[in-house]
């Protein structure tokens, strides 16, 4: 069923729904084999889709999203949401040197993360 339908027939519940894709994920010494064994395929974290869908639940802005299919990796690397990462297919390092986030952020923006098509990363 499409977010579109199922927001309509659950819309008295107040459930809402989004279609939501996590794309290539790995953690730990999985992600760094990954990334060496496949250099160009985005792989993600873990981490950066938990704090995509923490944000799809807790910001006001995530409601034009619902009729749309959303690559979570976009809403993380877009808003800045993990220090650490730099998108997909970059190494994440839990503490960045010096403490910083090296990503660059929107300043909590509502990204523009509905996929054109597959070939988007």
């Amino acid at each position: 069923m499409s977010p579109a339908c199922s927001n309509v027939e659950l819309q008295e519940t107040g459930v809402v729904t989004y279609t939501a894709e996590p794309g290539f994920v790995a953690y730990g010494a999985a992600l760094e084999q990954a990334l060496l064994k496949f250099p160009d395929v985005p792989v993600r974290p873990p981490e950066a889709i938990g704090a995509a869908i923490v944000w799809l639940v807790t910001s006001p802005e995530a409601s034009r999203l619902r009729n749309k299919r959303i690559h979570l990796p976009a809403i993380t690397h877009r808003c800045g949401l993990l220090p650490g990462w730099g998108g997909p297919g970059s190494p994440y390092r839990r503490d960045p040197p010096g403490g910083e986030n090296t990503n660059e952020s929107t300043g909590g923006q509502a990204p523009d993360t509905a996929r054109a098509d597959s070939a988007n990363g």
